[in-house]
C-alpha cells in the first residue's frame, strides 16, 4: 500500500500555496533537502507553516518537523538575522518611548551577556524606566520581574511560606535577568542578598535553625527613584545629595542611566513622535527574538577579547576619570569591566566569537552617553 501511495504522489502535483512554501525553504534547504520535503509534502505528512514577523519577513517551519531540517533552517535565518539584530533588538524595548535610546541598547545587550553584568535606571517617575525593565524581562529566556521592595508574593532572595521556603526573584532568575523595580524601596535586609547575587552569584538564608544556599548567578536590571521621588537639583552638587544609594551599591552597577521629565518644548516633540510612531511588537515578533536569544546564549559560550582593544578602553577610561567631577557616580574599576562585559555582549548579539573594534566602540558609546544622561 505505502509503495502504491509512493508511486501516485510522484504524479501529484502540489498546489500553488506549497510550491510558494517551497520556493520559501529553498533559502534554507539545499536541492536533496527540498526534494525530501516536496516529496512529503506531495504525501501529506508533512505540512510548512508560515510566520510573519514584522522584521524580518516570512519564516518557514515543518510541521511535524523532518530529518531535523527545522534546526537547519532555524540556524540560517538567525544567521541572516544577526546582520541587523543589534539595530532591530533595542528599537523594540519601549519603542513608545521617545529617547533614551543608549539606555535600551544597554538593556538588549543584558539579553546577550553570560557574564554578570548590571545596569541601573534612576529618575523621576513617568519617565518610562518600567517599560524598559518590563520589555527587556520579556526578550529574556530566563528572566524574572518583580518589585526591589520585596512587597510583593515574592521576596529578593527568599519566599517563606509557613515551614516553607522556596527561592526569591534572584534565584528564580539564576543565569538570566532579574528585573527590580523601584529598588529604592528595597528593604536594608535585603542588600547582603543584593550584593552576594550581583558579586558571588549566590543567596543565603539563615533564620531558625535553617541555613540554605540558593544559586543566584544574575544579571540586574533594575529602576529607582531619587529621595524625593523626582530630582530637583541645579548642580552636581545637589544632585548627589538625592541619589536614594551610597557608593556602595551605586558602585556595583557597570552602567546607570538618568532620567528627568522632559520640559514643555521637549514633551510637545516627544508627543508629536509617540503619534507619528507606527512601531507595534506582536507575539510572533517577541517569539523570534527570545528564541533569538536563546539560539545565541546557546551557540556562542565564550566570546573572546583580543588585548589589542585594551588600549583603546584604557584610554577612555583615563579621560573619563579626568572629568570625573562632571558625573554624578563615581569612575570606579568596574565601569572598565562593564565596558569589556558590553563589548562581549555585543560580539553575542551578532553571534560573532570575537569581540571587534565596532563591540568597543557601542560599549563606550552607552557608558560615555551614561555618564552624561543627567
Amino acid at each position: 500500500m505505502d509503495v502504491i501511495k509512493k508511486l501516485v504522489s510522484g504524479f501529484t502535483k502540489l498546489k500553488k500555496d506549497d510550491e510558494e512554501k517551497i520556493s520559501l525553504l529553498s533559502e534554507y534547504l539545499n536541492q536533496k533537502q527540498l526534494k525530501d520535503v516536496r516529496s512529503n509534502l506531495k504525501r501529506k505528512a508533512i505540512k510548512v507553516a508560515v510566520f510573519d514577523v514584522s522584521f524580518f519577513g516570512k519564516v518557514p517551519r515543518l510541521v511535524p518537523n523532518l530529518a531535523d531540517y527545522n534546526e537547519i533552517i532555524k540556524k540560517k535565518i538567525f544567521e541572516k538575522f544577526s546582520g541587523i539584530a543589534k539595530k532591530i533588538i533595542p528599537s523594540f524595548i519601549a519603542p513608545e518611548l521617545v529617547g533614551s535610546e543608549d539606555a535600551k541598547k544597554a538593556a538588549a545587550l543584558q539579553i546577550f551577556s553570560k557574564e554578570n553584568f548590571h545596569v541601573l535606571l534612576i529618575g523621576d517617575p513617568g519617565t518610562g524606566k518600567t517599560k524598559i525593565l518590563s520589555d527587556t524581562a520579556a526578550f529574556c529566556p530566563l528572566s524574572s520581574f518583580g518589585l526591589g521592595s520585596g512587597t510583593s508574593n515574592v521576596g529578593l532572595s527568599v519566599s517563606v511560606y509557613g515551614d516553607k521556603i522556596s527561592e526569591g526573584l534572584l534565584p528564580m532568575a539564576n543565569n538570566g535577568l532579574c528585573a527590580l523595580d523601584e529598588l529604592n524601596l528595597m528593604k536594608k535586609g535585603d542588600y547582603a542578598s543584593l550584593y552576594n547575587a550581583m558579586e558571588k552569584g549566590f543567596v543565603t538564608y539563615d533564620k531558625g535553625g535553617k541555613h540554605l544556599k540558593f544559586d543566584a548567578n544574575v544579571r540586574i536590571l533594575a529602576t529607582a527613584n531619587p529621595k524625593k521621588d523626582r530630582f530637583a537639583g541645579k548642580n552636581i552638587s545637589q544632585l548627589k545629595k538625592e541619589l536614594p544609594f551610597d557608593s556602595a551599591l551605586l558602585t556595583r552597577f557597570h552602567v546607570i542611566f538618568f532620567f528627568r521629565k522632559p520640559n514643555l518644548e521637549k514633551f510637545v516633540r516627544i508627543t508629536k513622535k509617540i503619534l507619528e510612531s507606527k512601531k507595534e511588537v506582536s507575539e510572533r515578533d517577541r517569539e523570534f527574538i527570545k528564541a533569538y536569544a536563546k539560539y545565541s546564549l546557546n551557540e556562542i559560550n565564550d566570546v573572546k577579547f583580543d588585548n589589542s582593544f585594551e588600549k583603546m578602553i584604557v584610554d577612555f577610561v583615563g579621560m573619563i576619570k579626568k572629568n570625573e567631577m562632571r558625573y554624578l557616580i563615581e569612575v570606579s574599576p568596574r565601569i572598565v569591566i562593564g565596558l569589556k562585559k558590553m563589548a562581549m555582549a555585543s560580539a553575542r548579539m551578532c553571534l560573532r566569537k570575537n569581540v571587534n573594534e565596532e563591540d568597543i566602540e557601542t560599549a563606550i558609546n552607552i557608558l560615555k552617553s551614561s555618564l552624561e544622561s543627567f
